[in-house]
């Protein structure tokens, strides 16, 4: 009886080795992280974020405006109408390192106001990096680089790379400055960052359902909403036609980004 209960005991730390093995060794990872996503898509459905407003250019946009993208004139002109209603922040998606003719002069000046986060993508050389619009201040500009899975779905979120802010992490900490929250280094780990009384902690390399994830820079997995409604969009059109609520601006976060099929990167959300 001994000897056949060792035997069974050893059987089950065999097996146990085994499929710990396999998983360290990364051959479950997509399965893990498949049930990880299946898990994400079965919470219950929030409501949109009200502190948020995003300004998507359509192709209904390009069309009548007959570019690629919106000249500088254009996108100045609309983010003077939604100064005019009082944003917290207004973060602009669109490279902007050459100008785009006309108003490009206007578009500076627009680029000027202390509240607008501009981008940029760091990379390892000229033919990846894309500098930030010429003139805007380093404290507001931060990067717009993905993480991207080995099945091309964007599961984490890089906050901080080479000592420079995400685009992502620029907004949040220039929307929680009114509220007197600031970024500081964590009484419970200095390599962690703590914004009021939350520790953001970084992902590690085995969370989530990774094995063996690349976590370089500083990550955090998304928190995807069930339904994909983030929060309140409009488009290019009605910003410059005066089609929006005061209310829908004044104090909120404003994207501006390319939303139209023809412009978008064909990645896969959770």
């Amino acid at each position: 009886m001994l000897k056949s209960g060792l035997s069974i005991v050893g059987i089950g730390l065999l097996v146990t080795g085994v499929v710990e093995g396999f998983r360290l060794g990364g051959f479950y990872e997509s399965v893990e992280l498949r049930a990880y996503d299946w898990m994400l898509r079965r919470r219950s459905v929030k409501p949109v974020d009200p502190r948020i407003l995003v300004v998507g250019i359509n192709e209904t946009d390009l069309q009548a405006l007959k570019r690629v993208t919106p000249d500088d004139g254009t996108l100045a002109r609309a983010l003077g109408k939604l100064q005019a209603m009082g944003p917290r922040v207004i973060g602009v998606d669109l490279y902007r390192d050459l100008p785009q003719a006309p108003g490009t002069k206007a578009l500076q000046q627009a680029f000027g106001a202390d509240n607008l986060i501009a981008i940029t993508r760091l990379g390892v050389g000229v033919n990846e990096r894309v500098p930030p619009p010429p003139g805007v201040s380093e404290e507001r500009i931060g990067f717009n680089n993905l993480v991207i899975d080995y099945d091309s779905v964007v599961r984490r979120n890089l906050l901080v790379a080479e000592h420079t802010p995400s685009f992502s992490l620029s907004l949040a900490l220039q929307y929680l400055d009114r509220e007197k929250i600031t970024s500081e280094q964590s009484p419970v780990n200095p390599d962690w960052m703590r914004l009021g009384r939350t520790d953001l902690v970084p992902l590690r390399s085995t969370d989530g359902g990774y094995q063996k994830a690349d976590v370089a820079g500083y990550q955090m997995l998304l928190n995807y909403r069930a339904d994909g409604r983030i929060a309140r969009r409009v488009s290019l059109s009605q910003v410059l036609r005066g089609e929006l609520e005061a209310d829908w601006v004044k104090d909120k976060v404003v994207l501006i980004g390319n939303t139209a099929t023809s412009g978008k990167d064909f990645l896969y959300a959770i």
